[in-house]
C-alpha cells in the first residue's frame, strides 16, 4: 500500500525498489578500435560493433572469463591481429591489469555498468607461459586461434580500455581529456598522505593567488581571464545591473518557503519542475511544491535528522534518503497523481551517515559518515556490495559522484585532502586515488563542475579552491573575505552551466557569487540579514505559543498540529508576494530592521540542476529556539514582478 514501510530483514530490497525486475541477462558492450596517432588523419574505420556478453547468464554471475572469451571471438572481425583480449589498467590503456583475475565478477569486483564502451588497444607484450593472465588454462579463449609454432618472445594482446562516459555528442571530442593518465596518478599518490599544504613554497602559493596552476610537465599555466577575451565566461551575467551611483547589484527575487520549516537538507528534482525533496530534523522526508509552497508527500524515516538525499536520474518517482547517527537508509517512492504518504523500503544502514550520492546511471549510490570508510550500494539489489576502508586519515564529511561518469566520485575529508576515485579500479586504496587535492583547512564540501573537468572544494572560513582535474596542481583560490573564524563552515556549488559559483557559510548571512574562471571575480552578493525578522510586522500583537520569530511565522502558516494532520499545506499568495516584493542585494538603508540583531545565517545551499538562475538557500536564525527555512532565489528577476515564481 501507499503507506506501507518494509524493512531490510523482511524482504529483498531490490524486488520492491526502483528496479523490481532486476538486471537482464548478460552485459551489453560496444567494441571500438583505438585511434592511433599516426592514423589520426586517415579515413576513420567503421570497425565498431555491439555485443551481448554471456546472454545466457544473469548479469551478477558474469565473469571476466566470459567477457574476454566473447571479445576475443570478435577480434578477427574487427580487423585485429591479436588473439587474446584482456582489460587494461584504469590509468594507462597500454598496460595490462595484472590485479584482475579470470574469476572476477564484472559487477561485484569491477563495478560494471550496461552499455560501456571498450576501446581496443593492440599492444605487444612479453610472452610468459603460466604467468600471462589473459591465457586461461581452463578454457583459453584464444587457444584455437593460436599458432601451433613455438611461442614468440612477444605476443600481440588486445587491451580493453573501459569508457563509460555518458554525455551529449558535443562532448565526444573531449573524451581523451577525461581519462586518468599515469602522470596524474603518480602525483595523486604523492599527495595522498599529505595532511596539509602549508609546506608549499611561497612562490607556488603566490602563483595560485594569481590564478595559475602547474601542468603535468611542471610548467605554470596562466588561467587569468583577460578583459579583452571574447569568451562568454568574461561577459557580465544578465542578472548584474549597475545603479545610478555606478554600483553593481544582483537583481533577484526571493521568498521563504513556509512549508520547509525544520528542514535540514534538500535537493531539487532533476527533471520535474517545482518538485523539492527535503529531509527534516525530526527524521521526516517530505516532497514540496516550491512553486505553490505546499507539501504534497511525506514519510517518517527515523528519529534522527535526514542528512543524505538523492533523486534517481532515470526513475523520476524514486529517491534514496539517509538519517544521521543511526544511518537508516530508505528507498522512497512518491505517487505524482496521489498526494499523501510515500512508500519506502529500508536498506542496510550505514552508521553515523553524513552524506549520500547517486551515480548518473542509477546503478550505484554511495554513503559516507563520520568515519574513514565509504559504502557502495547496488541500486538493483538494494544491498551494500562493498565497503572501501581507510580512504582518509580523518572523517569523510561528504562524497559526490561525477555528473557524466558513473564510476568517478570524490570525497572531502577533515584530513585537509579531497580525493577523486574511480570504481573501475579493482584495488582502491587510501594511498592510491586517481587525483588528490591538498588544502589548508579541513574540507566541508566538494563537487564536480557540470562537465566534470573541475573540482570545487570548500573548507573553513575563506577556504574555497577550484582544481582542474586534467592537470596536477595546487588549484586556484577564490577571493573570499575572511572572518577569522574556525567554525565558519563553507559550502559551495556550481550553478547549472558551470559559469558561476555560489558559496555560503554558517557564520554569514551573505550568498556570494563568483566567476568560475580565475582570478574568480566576485560577481555580487545577496544579503539575507533580517529576512526572517521581516515577518514581525505581519504578526499579531500577541504572538501565538512559542513566541519570538517561530511564533510569528507560525501565525501566518497555521498551527503546527494542523500542519501535521494535513498532507497538503498551502500558504496564501499575499504572504509569498509580500516576501518576494522589492528585494535586492542590499537591505534598504533606513529600514526598521537595520537596527535588529544579525541573526540569520546560511546553513546550506543547492543550485537547480538545469536552471542557471535558480538557487535554494537554507536560512536559519540564531535564536533560543532556532528554525530553518528554504529561501528560493531567482536571479535576473525583479521581486516586484507578479510572475517571479510562476515558471520556477
Amino acid at each position: 500500500t501507499g503507506q506501507e514501510q518494509l524493512t531490510f530483514q523482511e524482504v529483498q530490497p531490490g524486488k520492491l525498489g526502483p528496479h523490481p525486475l532486476g538486471r537482464c541477462n548478460g552485459w551489453l558492450v560496444e567494441l571500438s578500435l583505438a585511434v592511433v596517432e599516426d592514423e589520426a588523419d586517415a579515413e576513420p574505420s567503421s570497425s565498431s560493433r555491439w555485443i551481448l556478453v554471456a546472454a545466457d547468464k544473469p548479469a551478477e554471475a558474469v565473469r571476466v572469463r566470459d567477457l574476454c572469451k566473447a571479445v576475443s571471438a570478435e577480434l578477427a572481425g574487427l580487423g585485429c591481429k591479436a588473439s587474446y583480449a584482456w582489460l587494461s589498467t584504469v590509468h594507462d590503456p597500454t598496460r595490462p591489469a595484472n590485479e584482475v583475475e579470470m574469476g572476477f565478477g564484472l559487477l561485484h569486483d569491477l563495478r560494471w555498468t550496461q552499455s560501456e564502451r571498450l576501446i581496443i588497444h593492440e599492444v605487444p607484450l612479453p610472452h610468459r607461459p603460466g604467468v600471462d593472465r589473459w591465457i586461461d588454462t581452463e578454457d583459453s579463449p584464444g587457444s584455437e586461434a593460436a599458432p601451433a609454432s613455438p611461442p614468440a618472445r612477444k605476443q600481440l594482446v588486445a587491451l580493453l580500455q573501459r569508457d563509460a562516459l555518458r554525455d551529449p555528442a558535443g562532448y565526444r571530442s573531449s573524451r581523451p581529456e577525461r581519462i586518468w593518465t599515469s602522470a596524474s596518478a603518480a602525483v595523486a599518490a604523492e599527495l595522498a598522505n599529505v595532511p596539509s599544504y602549508r609546506g608549499a613554497s611561497s612562490s607556488s602559493a603566490s602563483s595560485s593567488r594569481r590564478g595559475t596552476i602547474s601542468g603535468s610537465d611542471g610548467c605554470v599555466q596562466d588561467l587569468t581571464c583577460d578583459s579583452s577575451t571574447s569568451s562568454s565566461s568574461c561577459k557580465k551575467p544578465r542578472w548584474i545591473r549597475t545603479d545610478a551611483d555606478g554600483k553593481e547589484q544582483v537583481i533577484h527575487s526571493r521568498r521563504l518557503l513556509f512549508t520547509s520549516s525544520g528542514v535540514r537538507q534538500f535537493e531539487f528534482h532533476p527533471v520535474r519542475q517545482g518538485v523539492l525533496l527535503c529531509g527534516k530534523k525530526d527524521g521526516t522526508a517530505v516532497i514540496l511544491d516550491h512553486n505553490k509552497d505546499c507539501q504534497t508527500h511525506s514519510c517518517h524515516v527515523d528519529s534522527y535528522p535526514i542528512l543524505g538525499l538523492s533523486w534517481l536520474n532515470t526513475q523520476p518517482q524514486w529517491s534514496v534518503v539517509g538519517a544521521s547517527q543511526s544511518g537508516t537508509i530508505r528507498f522512497l517512492r512518491y505517487d505524482e497523481g496521489r498526494y499523501g504518504m510515500m512508500s519506502s523500503v529500508e536498506l542496510e544502514p550505514f552508521a553515523h551517515l553524513s552524506s549520500l550520492s547517486m551515480n548518473c546511471t542509477d546503478d550505484f549510490f554511495m554513503t559516507s559518515g563520520f568515519c574513514i570508510d565509504v559504502g557502495l550500494y547496488d541500486v538493483f539489489s538494494g544491498r551494500r556490495i562493498k565497503t572501501f576502508r581507510n580512504l582518509h586519515q580523518n572523517f569523510i564529511n561528504i562524497l559526490r559522484f561525477a555528473h557524466r561518469t558513473p564510476h568517478v566520485f570524490t570525497t572531502a575529508s577533515f584530513d585537509h585532502t579531497c580525493k577523486v576515485w574511480d570504481l573501475r579500479d579493482p584495488n582502491i586504496q587510501g594511498d592510491k586515488p586517481a587525483y588528490c587535492c591538498s588544502t589548508e583547512t579541513l574540507n566541508v564540501m566538494c563537487c564536480f563542475s557540470p562537465d566534470d573537468t573541475q573540482l570545487l572544494v570548500s573548507g573553513v572560513d575563506e577556504a574555497l579552491k577550484q582544481f582542474d582535474l586534467r592537470f596536477p596542481g595546487q588549484g586556484t583560490k577564490f577571493p573570499v573575505p575572511a572572518l577569522n573564524s574556525n567554525v565558519n563552515y563553507r559550502r559551495s556549488l556550481y550553478l547549472a552551466g558551470g559559469e558561476t559559483v555560489a558559496t555560503v557559510a554558517t557564520n554569514e548571512s551573505l550568498l556570494r557569487l563568483y566567476d568560475t574562471h580565475a582570478p574568480h571575480k566576485c560577481l555580487g552578493t545577496i544579503d539575507f540579514r533580517n529576512m526572517l525578522l521581516r515577518q514581525r510586522p505581519l504578526c499579531s500583537t500577541v504572538p501565538p505559543r512559542g513566541g519570538g520569530l517561530s511564533g510569528c511565522l507560525a501565525s501566518m502558516r497555521g498551527s503546527a498540529d494542523a500542519r501535521q494532520e494535513r498532507p497538503i499545506i498551502s500558504v496564501p499568495q499575499r504572504t509569498t508576494a509580500h516576501l518576494s516584493a522589492g528585494l535586492i542585494s542590499q537591505v534598504q538603508e533606513g529600514s526598521d530592521f537595520d537596527d535588529g540583531p544579525r541573526v540569520e545565517y546560511l546553513q546550506s545551499i543547492r543550485c537547480h540542476p538545469t536552471d542557471p538562475s535558480f538557487i535554494g538557500a537554507l536560512v536559519a536564525a540564531s535564536e533560543p529556539n532556532p528554525e530553518s527555512y528554504i529561501a528560493a532565489i531567482r536571479l535576473g528577476e525583479d521581486g516586484r514582478s507578479p510572475r517571479a515564481y510562476d515558471d520556477a
